[in-house]
């Protein structure tokens, strides 16, 4: 199967204080355009606002023209999954509500995870939906970083340094979740206001 042409935008070319700014739509575009073949059915879920802008639908169209794409907004799961909602009757109901028709119809084989909160659900989806490959983001990307890191000679064997994580955002919701990732370890996260001016 002849894959599309890829396209390898520089990574550093948006930067904030000389440090690299990673998309996560990239990678898991060039996962998908790698990994799945024209017998394939790939879904897309995601947000309102993401799937509208059918982001990912165009850029896996661009890496590989031979796919079959179909996309679907879950917007309840955010909430739900802020609130903590996860390993719930509730939870499962809300996919099965979202899910079952646009899999069944589509002959979904394959659903990208396209929101970052998505992850948190992974195992709900795999009880539910057990013969589903399920591709996400958020490891995709590892691989892009590890590779960057390592072109500019930024990686580090050990480091004496904390490890600081910024968030735009530090509801109380937020926090809940971020306790739920990164529980059991001293993690920190601290609020950064991104105005467009200092991007």
């Amino acid at each position: 199967m002849q894959h599309g042409k890829r396209h390898q935008p520089d990574p550093f070319k948006r930067t904030i204080s000389g440090g690299p700014i990673l998309g996560i739509i990239q990678p898991a575009a060039e996962a998908v355009a790698d990994k799945c073949s024209a017998y394939d059915r790939i879904g897309v879920i995601g947000t309102k606002v993401t799937i509208a802008s059918h982001t990912y639908k165009n850029l896996i169209g661009k890496l590989n023209s031979h796919l079959n794409i179909f996309e679907t907004p879950c917007p309840a799961f955010v909430p739900l999954i802020e609130e903590g909602i996860i390993e719930n009757d509730i939870m499962d109901l809300t996919i099965h509500h979202y899910m079952d028709d646009f899999i069944l119809e589509n002959r979904i084989n394959t659903i990208v995870l396209g929101c970052t909160h998505y992850p948190l659900i992974r195992a709900n989806l795999e009880r539910i939906y057990p013969d589903l490959t399920i591709i996400n983001p958020s490891e995709e990307i590892v691989d892009s970083i590890h590779e960057i890191l390592n072109e500019k000679n930024m990686l580090a064997d050990h480091s004496d340094f904390e490890n600081v994580f910024y968030a735009s955002d530090l509801s109380e919701n937020f926090v809940r979740m971020i306790d739920r990732i990164f529980k059991n370890s001293d993690t920190k996260v601290e609020f950064k206001s991104f105005d467009i001016d200092e991007v």
